[in-house]
């Protein structure tokens, strides 16, 4: 099945310029992010602070740390038809996308500037510590 043979209206804009934000993700209800590689995927973050749950692959460095499958999001192969079942699932399920929203807004919490910097003085720490030895 398919999202046109389900009605299910969507759009694939690619890179939307940053001033572009605010208007294109007050219109998302779920964030598609299939890649060949990321190291990461801020597009991750966003949506998740947004209440939008994301669907990406384990290409993406968020998929398993920030995107978590069935809890936030889901991590999907990079199969059209299996994309397509989980959107049309997640956008038919009222109660499913509501907890998947949820749950994004949650996770996504401890991804922020003070856990950045924490993160980065633990590394700095192991780095000299380690070539004190």
């Amino acid at each position: 099945q398919s999202l046109n043979e389900s009605n299910i209206d969507y759009s694939c804009p690619g890179f939307v310029q940053t001033e572009e934000f605010p208007e294109f993700f007050a219109s998302a209800k779920i964030c598609a992010f299939p890649t060949k590689y990321d190291a990461w995927g801020l597009v991750a973050n966003e949506s998740c602070a947004l209440g939008i749950p994301v669907i990406t692959c384990n290409n993406a460095g968020v998929a398993g740390e920030l995107i978590m499958d069935g809890y936030n999001g889901y991590v999907l192969p990079l199969k059209q038809n299996v994309w397509a079942e989980h959107i049309i699932k997640l956008l038919s399920d009222k109660a499913l996308y509501s907890q998947l929203s949820n749950n994004a807004v949650e996770s996504v919490q401890k991804y922020n500037y003070e856990t950045a910097v924490e993160g980065m003085l633990e590394a700095v720490n192991f780095a000299l510590i380690k070539n004190n030895k």
